[in-house]
């Protein structure tokens, strides 16, 4: 054991070398009260200078000065506060005596001795509020307790020793130091217990610095050190190392703080087991940046809490009963944690680490981490173990296949702490880490590593499983992507393995290269089988070339599944320069044949289809083909470029809370032979299936039929849309608002020909058309059976709101239309005027009135139109019939591509028409009745018919 360095005596009169003299401000010291006076600075000579026996006055031969020894006897007092003595020593031998240094002394010597001769020698030295103590010079040191009893009470001040201290000197000695809110600093060693008994108490903020701590120094001593204090103020005690020396030292902790001064890996030196007691208040280790070691055995029922940065390292084995907390720099534990009841907790910042054993439970919290063997391969023991959010846990890995562990005996909670993998460069295939092991279970995951999840850690591609009481990683391959139009490749090379470090194996596999277009479109599963190691799968994603043509019914984006989707042909235009046609498969190459006559539905998957590039879709027919929004999501949306579409149905589209719910459209439209049925809206919005907005609109025998809901126009809403509708069919469309069938409005431009419109229903204006500041040319068409609820216009509302409206009426059947006013027609000036023409036209069986006509409109009949009421007198041009029964049969196939009502025999319509009609005064020319080819409209130069068949 270490031998510490014993002070020297010096047996003439004087007790050491003289002490060099000091320059300090002149005090002087104050007699006590209430003593008789007549006891001073003794003259008679003696082992001292000067002795006090009694009070001290400085009245009669003056105070000590440099050089001077004082010897107290006789149970003399002094108290100093404003003087400031330089002297040699000052020494308490036969019953001793108490000096008091208060605010304001200054006390300089050489020596300080208390208890100087034989254990009936005492002697007390009390420092207090500013009250300071310097012992310095050559052979400066203070002994506590020299042969008899000693006590130094510093409660505030200083005491500054610059040679050593020592606490219960001699055989039989007894030397008590107790510190309590002031600093005793001793710049050598400290000796508790030399040979005699010393005790050093710290406490309540008390400050202890010396630069080595001796306890027991020599056979029969025996030294004490009671670090103790609360939360508000604590002793604390500053030292390079402590030991314990021949005799008996003993460390008790009750609340106090031990400091390093410096690392010291052995820094509780040969203290063994019970010597070290950590009692309810606890011990607090302080490393203050430094990195010191502790074997020395820790017991008792307290706690320790690891402060400070810096790393503290426990060996051994430590029996303290009540847990640890560190929450500052590292505690890496070397040896064992025995007690199994304490909790282990890492808080704040700090790192648990180590290769030894915590029998207790680990809690986790705040940011702090556990680093197992804190930067070596190693493994760390714990009981029960649980992270918080916020924490980690570090593991370093080797290319030998060894790597860090956690081995939890019961259960281990990960709670989302982050996982954190390092100490490697390369690690090759084929490797697996366990590192972390419970005897109980695993619960929970690291952060953002779900099961099987992979990570790079240092380049290193890692796969995470949790097992039911493991974590493994394990070293992957990464997955690759290929396109099935790519060449081989070397798969040594994609992979990172070294040439000739193993095999692989699977679909589309010859040596050590992969083929894309062996293999085919598909996720494809490798395995590499290493020399040394356990085999790594990994997968090959081959992509298929994309196509215009559609191959399945499917609406998924799968490029590995060798098909084309519409979703996947609609994205693929959108890479490729210029407009470009979707067409769909005839069943070649184990496709769907979309042309063998059978039906078949694209359902939706919730999600629109989105036209950002100039497509035409190729349908195979309207009877053979629906694309179901499947009344959760919107069909099509063409907000980007144009979009032609022909032989597909539309079906089953829902705008939800937007407008549309078929086909939404900001630029050019084109649909041929197309079908839009049964699509809706919800709220009250515009268009339940088309929606076409400031952009032109061409339709070409389509059917609207059955859309419907709370919007305006039950089949089309248009805004600034020049539009063509040409043999078109608008049946059994429904809306609560206005425009049971179609709503134009702001300036639309254009024609509608050819077009049936029935049994089309507004809850409040134009049964089928609902007309707002429009120029449109109605030709050859058919209304029947439509009706508006609440505002007139069963067939047509045309009302002028902010520009000057246009409509004429051309060869057209208005028939079996019904609403409150204007059954057939009804004409309403809400801000500008609106002008209706009217030519070759039946008006039959209007309820509500064929015509209506409101102030400050304008319906111009330009002759030959047929009514069967009255038409409120606004049918008089040259033959306009009115009160006249057309005799028209019902809506049905009477040829052509729309319904239409056929003129019966015997009918007055029959060549009533227009005798100077010249069908080429239209573009294109009006040759043809609604049915079109086939049925001219007039034959050997008779007179047309009226109406439009």
């Amino acid at each position: 054991m270490k031998q510490p360095k014993l002070h020297r005596f010096q047996t003439g009169r004087r007790f050491f070398q003289p002490w060099g003299a000091c320059l300090c401000a002149a005090l002087f010291l104050l007699p006590l009260p209430g003593r008789a006076l007549n006891k001073f600075w003794g003259v008679t000579p003696g082992p001292a200078d000067w002795n006090v026996d009694g009070n001290w006055s400085p009245m009669f031969v003056g105070q000590p000065t440099a050089g001077n020894d004082v010897l107290f006897t006789n149970g003399g007092i002094a108290e100093l506060s404003t003087v400031t003595p330089i002297l040699n020593s000052i020494q308490f031998d036969l019953f001793g005596g108490t000096l008091r240094v208060l605010s304001g002394g200054d006390l300089n010597t050489g020596i300080g001795i208390l208890g100087l001769s034989g254990i009936a020698s005492s002697g007390t030295v009390e420092v207090s509020g500013t009250g300071r103590w310097d012992i310095s010079g050559g052979g400066a040191y203070l002994s506590v307790g020299e042969e008899g009893t000693g006590l130094l009470k510093v409660s505030g001040g200083e005491v500054n020793v610059s040679g050593y201290t020592v606490i219960g000197f001699a055989s039989g000695s007894n030397g008590t130091g107790e510190v309590s809110g002031g600093k005793l600093a001793n710049s050598g060693e400290f000796y508790v217990g030399q040979t005699g008994t010393g005790v050093l108490k710290i406490e309540t903020g008390g400050l202890v610095q010396a630069a080595s701590v001796t306890l027991g120094t020599n056979v029969g001593g025996l030294g004490t050190l009671n670090l103790n204090g609360t939360s508000a103020s604590r002793g604390v005690l500053e030292t390079s190392f402590l030991s314990e020396g021949g005799g008996a030292g003993k460390i008790n902790f009750d609340g106090g703080i031990l400091r390093p001064l410096g690392d010291e890996a052995d820094f509780l030196q040969a203290f063994e087991a019970g010597d070290v007691t950590i009692n309810a208040g606890g011990a607090f280790i302080d490393t203050d940046g430094f990195d010191i070691g502790i074997g020395a055995p820790l017991g008792g029922p307290g706690q320790l809490t690891k402060q400070g940065t810096g790393t503290l390292t426990l060996s051994g084995t430590h029996s303290y009963a009540g847990g640890t907390t560190v929450s500052n720099g590292t505690l890496d534990v070397g040896g064992t944690l025995s007690d199994p009841a304490g909790t282990t907790t890492i808080t704040g910042t700090a790192t648990l680490g180590g290769n030894g054993t915590i029998t207790g439970p680990v809690s986790v919290t705040g940011s702090g981490q556990i680093y197992p063997a804190t930067g070596q391969i190693g493994t760390l023991s714990t009981g029960s173990l649980t992270f918080a959010s916020g924490t980690k846990l570090l593991v370093d890995l080797s290319s030998s296949g060894t790597g860090d562990k956690v081995e939890v005996t019961g259960n281990a909670a990960l709670g989302g702490a982050t996982l954190d993998a390092r100490g490697f460069t390369t690690l090759p295939a084929g490797l697996a880490f366990p590192i972390l092991t419970t005897t109980g279970t695993v619960s929970g995951t690291f952060a953002g590593l779900p099961n099987n999840a992979t990570f790079t850690a240092n380049g290193a591609l890692l796969r995470i499983t949790y097992g039911t009481n493991a974590v493994t990683l394990s070293t992957a391959i990464a997955d690759l992507n290929r396109a099935q139009a790519d060449g081989p490749f070397d798969l040594f090379a994609a992979t990172g393995q070294a040439p000739g470090s193993g095999a692989f194996s699977g679909p589309g596999v010859s040596g050590g290269a992969f083929n894309p277009a062996s293999a085919g479109p598909g996720v494809h599963t490798i395995t590499f089988t290493p020399n040394t190691g356990s085999p790594v799968t990994f997968t090959i994603t081959v992509t298929a070339t994309p196509s215009l043509v559609v191959t399945t019914t499917a609406d998924v984006v799968d490029d590995t599944d060798g098909q084309t989707s519409l979703r996947e042909a609609i994205s693929h235009a959108a890479t490729l320069s210029g407009p470009q046609t979707i067409t769909f498969s005839d069943g070649t190459g184990g496709t769907v044949n979309f042309h063998d006559g059978t039906a078949r539905t694209i359902t939706l998957d919730g999600a629109q289809l989105e036209v950002v590039s100039h497509v035409t879709i190729t349908g195979p027919g309207a009877d053979r083909l629906t694309i179901s929004g499947d009344d959760r999501s919107r069909i099509l949306n063409n907000d980007t470029a144009s979009l032609t579409a022909s032989g597909l149905t539309l079906a089953n589209g829902n705008g939800n809370n937007h407008s549309a719910g078929a086909i939404y459209s900001s630029k050019p439209l084109k649909l041929t032979d197309c079908r839009l049925t049964a699509n809706q809206v919800s709220r009250t919005l515009n268009g339940c299936a088309l929606s076409q907005w400031r952009a032109p609109l061409e339709l070409t025998r389509c059917t609207f039929s059955q859309n419907g809901g709370n919007a305006v126009g039950g089949a089309i809403f248009a805004v600034t849309a020049a539009f063509e509708i040409t043999d078109c069919v608008f049946a059994e469309n429904v809306t609560t608002h206005g425009g049971g069938a179609i709503c134009f409005t702001s300036d639309s431009t254009g024609t509608i020909r050819g077009t049936t419109f029935s049994d089309n229903e507004s809850g409040q204006s134009g049964g089928a058309l609902l007309l707002q500041d429009p120029f449109v040319r109605l030709q050859n068409c058919t209304f029947t059976g439509n009706h508006a609820a609440t505002e007139g216009g069963g067939a047509i509302y045309a009302f002028g709101f902010v520009a000057v409206s246009e409509v004429s009426v051309t060869n057209c059947t208005i028939a079996d239309n019904s609403s409150i006013a204007g059954g057939g027609i009804y004409l309403r000036n809400i801000g500008r005027p609106v002008t209706l023409s009217l030519a070759n036209t039946i008006l039959s069986g209007n309820i509500g009135g064929s015509l209506e006509q409101r102030p400050d409109t304008t319906l111009l009949s330009l002759g030959h139109n047929l009514s069967s009421d009255g038409a409120s007198g606004l049918l008089t041009a040259t033959g306009d019939l009115v009160n006249t029964d057309p005799l028209l049969g019902p809506l049905q196939d009477n040829g052509g591509p729309t319904p239409t009502m056929a003129l019966l025999p015997g009918s007055p319509a029959i060549d009533a028409g227009d005798p100077d009609f010249d069908p080429d005064a239209f573009d294109p020319a009006l040759n043809t009745d609604q049915r079109g080819a086939g049925f001219p409209r007039v034959v050997k130069a008779v007179a047309a018919k009226i109406g439009r068949a």
